[in-house]
């Protein structure tokens, strides 16, 4: 799963290391797993017909990726489900079926939602990062 922001912010050119990129994105992903989380929480189990089954196992496989430059040239951090369970079923595909659903199985969207949720307040807590490492630079 890829939750990402057509932001303003994220189109301005760093230094080549992307050092100031890098902070920003890093600095909101961890705001950005907890509503993944707590959505994807929310999501298993949600109208079964029979008993939940859950084991844990998907919810413990959320991650953050380390920041890495996309081929256009921008810096990108993903949060998402890797890996495989205890019975080799890969954790993407349990997620993306809960996302979207299968021909006995309802969808139960997180990442669609989680995205519009989270948007406003990421972006809110790269611009600070950003405002505060222009004025300790000097570039008021």
């Amino acid at each position: 799963m890829d939750i990402s922001f057509d932001s303003g912010l994220l189109k301005f050119k760093d230094t080549s290391d992307g050092a100031l990129s890098k902070k920003m994105l890093l600095s909101a992903a961890p705001y950005v797993k907890a509503i993944f989380v707590k959505n994807l929480e929310k999501a298993i189990g949600k109208k079964n017909k029979g008993k939940d089954r859950s084991t844990g196992e998907l919810l413990s496989s959320v991650g953050i990726s380390k920041a890495r430059k996309s081929g256009d040239g921008y810096w990108d951090v993903k949060i998402g489900v890797t890996g495989v369970d205890s019975k080799g079923v890969r954790n993407g595909l349990k997620a993306g079926i809960l996302e979207h659903g299968k021909s006995n199985q309802p969808a139960r969207p997180f990442a669609k939602p989680t995205a519009r949720q989270v948007k406003a307040n990421a972006e809110k807590i790269m611009q600070d990062i950003f405002d505060s490492e222009m004025k300790n630079s000097g570039n008021t």
